[in-house]
C-alpha cells in the first residue's frame, strides 16, 4: 500500500531485532521471552516498524503492537518507541485453537459489554443486566479477519445474586454478533 504499512518478509533481519529490544526495553521482561509473530514495514523519513509481539510468561502468552521508528542515518539512526499495545492473539495474527486474551483487553471489554446489553434486551426484566468482571476471555481466529470471543462474565441483576455467562460473541469484520449465552450451572 502506497505511503501504509506492507508486509515485511524478513522478521529476522537485525534492524527488525533492533526495534524488537526498544520495546523489550519498555516492556521491561526478558528478551529470551519475546518472540517476533509479524512485521509491518512503513518507509517514511526513516523507516517505521509495527511489530506483533508474543511475550510468554507464568501466566500464559500476551501479546503486544510496538510501533518502533528508525530515523534515518543522516539524523544519527537511532530507534524510538512511539507506541505499545497489548492487543489479543488474533489481533497477533496467531491462529489455531481459542488462546486465551486478556480479560482487560479494549476488544474484550467490547464484546463483553455487547454481550450484556444483548442479554439485558432478552430478559423480560425491569432490571438491567451489569457487568461486575471478565472472569476468563478466549479467542478464536475465524474467517478473514473475524474472531470469536468465548467470556466468561459475572453479572448482577438488580438485587438478586450475581450470576455467571458463559457467551460466545463473534466479530466477523466490524460488528458483534451474540451466537451464545448462558447462565452457568453452580458451582
Amino acid at each position: 500500500m502506497l505511503g501504509g504499512f506492507s508486509k515485511a518478509d524478513n522478521a529476522n533481519d537485525a534492524q527488525v531485532e533492533a526495534a524488537k529490544d526498544v520495546a523489550v526495553a519498555k516492556l521491561g521482561v526478558p528478551a529470551n521471552t519475546v518472540s517476533v509473530v509479524g512485521v509491518e514495514k512503513q518507509v517514511v523519513a526513516g523507516t517505521n516498524y509495527k511489530l506483533k509481539l508474543k511475550v510468554d510468561g507464568g501466566s500464559g502468552a500476551k501479546f503486544y503492537e510496538a510501533k518502533v521508528w528508525a530515523k534515518l542515518p543522516a539524523h544519527g539512526g537511532a530507534m524510538e518507541l512511539t507506541s505499545l499495545d497489548e492487543i489479543s492473539a488474533a489481533q497477533a495474527g496467531v491462529s489455531g485453537g481459542a488462546a486465551d486474551e486478556c480479560p482487560g483487553a479494549p476488544e474484550v471489554d467490547d464484546a463483553a459489554a455487547y454481550a450484556v446489553q444483548q442479554i439485558s434486551s432478552q430478559s423480560n426484566s425491569l432490571f438491567p443486566y451489569t457487568l461486575k468482571k471478565v472472569l476468563s476471555a478466549k479467542v478464536q481466529k475465524c474467517g478473514e479477519g473475524g474472531v470469536t470471543h468465548q467470556l466468561k462474565l459475572q453479572l448482577s441483576h438488580g438485587s438478586m445474586p450475581d450470576s455467571i455467562y458463559e457467551v460466545e460473541v463473534a466479530n466477523p469484520g466490524g460488528s458483534f454478533q451474540l451466537k451464545s449465552s448462558q447462565q452457568a450451572k453452580a458451582e
